[in-house]
C-alpha cells in the first residue's frame, strides 16, 4: 500500500474512504479486512513489507513483523533494572583456602624429608611454604627445586 491510497490522519473518513483503506491485493485478489479501528504500521503503511531502495527484494516490516497493524507497544523497551536485588552489593566469594600440606606426589615426599629433619619448627615450616608456593606457580617440584630444598637440610 503507498501512501496516496492511505486515508489521511485527523480528518473525517467516509465509508467509501473506509472500505477503499481497507482493501488490499494479496496474491492478485482483492481481499477485504474487517478490522476497521486498528490503525496500520507507521513504517510500512500496512503492507507489511518494506522494499529495499537499492532494487532488492522486499522484506517482512521490522516495526509489525508482517501484519500490517499498529504495535501498541513502546519502541524503546525500558530495560532498567527495578529489582531490588540489583542495587544491592553482590556477596563477596570466599577466600579459596590456603593448602597446609603439598599436593604432588614429589612436593609431598620433599616436605616428609623437610619435617623428618632436625631443624627448628620455623624453618621447616618456611620450607613447606617455599613448596606449596613452588608446586602452586610452577605445577610440580622439580629436580632443581628439590637438590635446592635438601641442600638447606643439611
Amino acid at each position: 500500500m503507498t501512501a496516496s491510497h492511505a486515508a489521511p490522519r485527523n480528518e473525517t473518513v467516509g465509508i467509501a474512504q473506509i472500505a477503499e483503506f481497507c482493501t488490499r491485493r494479496v496474491g492478485g485478489e482483492a481481499r477485504r479486512e474487517y478490522d476497521v479501528g486498528v490503525d496500520t504500521c507507521r513504517v510500512c503503511g500496512g503492507d507489511g513489507r518494506i522494499a529495499n531502495s537499492f532494487g532488492g527484494g522486499s522484506k517482512t516490516c521490522p516495526a509489525c513483523h508482517g501484519n500490517g497493524r499498529r504495535v501498541e507497544e513502546a519502541l524503546i523497551r525500558d530495560v532498567t533494572k527495578t529489582k531490588p536485588s540489583h542495587y544491592g552489593t553482590p556477596a563477596k566469594a570466599a577466600a579459596p583456602v590456603k593448602a597446609t600440606w603439598p599436593t604432588t606426589h614429589d612436593g609431598t615426599t620433599l616436605a616428609n624429608e623437610v619435617k623428618a629433619s632436625a631443624l627448628s619448627e620455623d624453618t621447616k615450616a618456611r620450607l613447606v611454604r617455599e613448596i606449596i608456593e613452588y608446586e602452586g606457580s610452577h605445577g610440580k617440584c622439580t629436580q632443581t627445586f628439590s637438590k635446592k630444598v635438601r641442600k638447606q637440610l643439611r
